[in-house]
């Protein structure tokens, strides 16, 4: 389940849109084949990675966060905030194919946003409100740290984080 909202606002409302088609390419890219995994370096295809930590009263701790940056940089791209499954963490993501596929759409390519879940199926729950951490803690980083424009956000996932999205 793919979802894109423009006009994010502090009310909690936004207006959903069709995917661009370079948004569904870039989240269909970034889904891994199931078992693979590879000791060998990622060829990160020139795009810029980015480790952080954001310390979350929403979550109660401190989460991972990775931020692709594609080659070329610039500000003012698309984000897609790509939720993992729950036998993923936010680094599995990190493919040859996704690098690739980031570089094949050139200018179009959306910064994207790899929060970490736990086994949260990315949702508010007892155990911390992880769909409001997305919402008011992840994107609000990762637009401010990419300088990603604000009206094309996007939230993507696979198995667990597509029930998120």
């Amino acid at each position: 389940m793919i979802i894109i909202c423009t006009g994010i606002r502090r009310e909690r409302t936004a207006h959903c849109r069709r995917l661009p088609a370079v948004l569904i390419a870039a989240a269909l890219a970034v889904v891994p084949l199931a078992g693979c995994s590879s000791l060998a370096p990622v060829n990160t295809q020139e795009a810029r990675v980015l480790h952080l930590t954001i310390d979350s009263r929403l979550v109660h701790g401190a989460m991972p966060l990775t931020l692709v940056t594609p080659a070329g940089g610039g500000a003012h791209r698309p984000l897609l905030v790509f939720l993992h499954g729950v036998v993923y963490d936010n680094n599995t993501q990190l493919t040859d194919q996704m690098f690739a596929a980031l570089h094949t759409l050139g200018p179009r390519a959306p910064d994207i946003a790899f929060p970490y879940g736990d086994a949260s199926y990315w949702v508010n729950s007892a155990d911390g409100a992880w769909a409001s951490y997305v919402l008011h803690e992840v994107i609000p980083k990762a637009l401010t740290v990419l300088n990603a424009d604000p009206r094309w956000v996007a939230i993507g996932g696979i198995s667990m984080g597509g029930y998120g999205a």
